[in-house]
């Protein structure tokens, strides 16, 4: 499982900005419910096209393009309204013309949607995902701006390392207002209605998957880092089931798609997959939706 990762050049302090904004107690209490001191933002020459051939660029192991058929490439913020960023990609990185374009707008399930996609019908793909949600985001907005950094991935599946055990998918009717961004507009989230979407949905539809797999020993758990409140609500109910379940969300933000390859990649590096371990992915979101997947990982000299 190897990635390329990029994020935002531009890093904000968004610590210093809450205390100029709302004092220093109120800050404490806010960094404490969302955890990221600091965000990556893209600078005025960047965007998520820009980005994702940068991560493109990053990832290391890219034999037998010519193998490739299908390109999966996730952002909520495209670079226009169409065509979709796929097939600029495509085409600034010379990819074979047959290749199949899939340009996937769900963000924090969008990984887990591709990847799904790929594992289940065994096709050969690429997986590129890349969001900017301060392209969205002009005016300050204390649950958006201090959460969301910018960033991008580039994975490529292998077949002989990643096999799919279990999924399930979900979402709630009727709450696609509670995180949203219209045209031409910023970004708007009720985050206590995502909170309960988490709760009464996520954490249920987690507890009933992993149940149906008692039988298999859960090694890691990759929840997508949607704040350090939501983060802590999972460590804490799940804590019976793995102890393993990191968290970058207080060092890098919220990176929408992007969020749980760049945690990946960064937990791996500093602990290394044995051989057949059993992982939990779980995304969720915009929608409201969720989407989760069980892998048994074998290792190969490049994990």
């Amino acid at each position: 499982m190897i990635f390329g990762e990029a994020t935002g050049s531009k890093i904000i302090n968004i610590e210093n900005i809450c205390k100029k904004r709302f004092g220093v107690r109120k800050t404490k209490k806010l960094i404490f419910k969302t955890g990221p001191k600091k965000l990556y933002i893209f600078k005025k020459n960047e965007n998520t096209l820009t980005l994702s051939i940068k991560a493109w660029k990053n990832l290391k192991k890219k034999k037998n393009l010519e193998d490739i058929k299908n390109l999966f490439y996730v952002t909520e913020t495209p670079l226009k309204k169409f065509p979709g960023n796929g097939f600029l990609f495509a085409s600034k990185n010379n990819l074979n013309k047959h290749i199949q374009i899939f340009d996937i707008n769900s963000g924090c399930t969008g990984f887990i949607d591709a990847l799904s996609i790929c594992l289940t019908s065994k096709i050969k793909s690429i997986i590129i995902c890349s969001e900017a949600y301060s392209k969205n985001n002009l005016i300050f907005n204390r649950s958006i701006s201090t959460l969301f950094s910018d960033g991008a991935s580039a994975f490529i599946p292998d077949f002989n390392e990643i096999k799919l055990i279990d999924s399930i998918f979900g979402y709630k009717k009727n709450s696609y207002d509670d995180l949203e961004c219209n045209i031409e507009s910023n970004i708007t989230m009720d985050g206590k209605k995502v909170f309960d979407f988490v709760s009464t949905d996520v954490y249920p539809a987690l507890i009933k998957i992993l149940k149906k797999n008692k039988n298999k020993k859960i090694d890691r758990i990759y929840v997508h880092q949607g704040s350090k409140f939501v983060i802590d609500f999972f460590k804490d109910k799940l804590k019976i089931f793995c102890d393993h379940i990191p968290s970058n969300i207080a060092k890098n933000g919220n990176f929408v798609s992007a969020t749980l390859p760049i945690l990946i990649s960064q937990d791996i590096k500093k602990n290394s997959i044995r051989q057949k371990e059993n992982i939990v992915l779980c995304g969720f979101g915009v929608g409201l939706a969720y989407s989760i997947l069980i892998l048994e990982i074998n290792k190969s000299k490049n994990i």
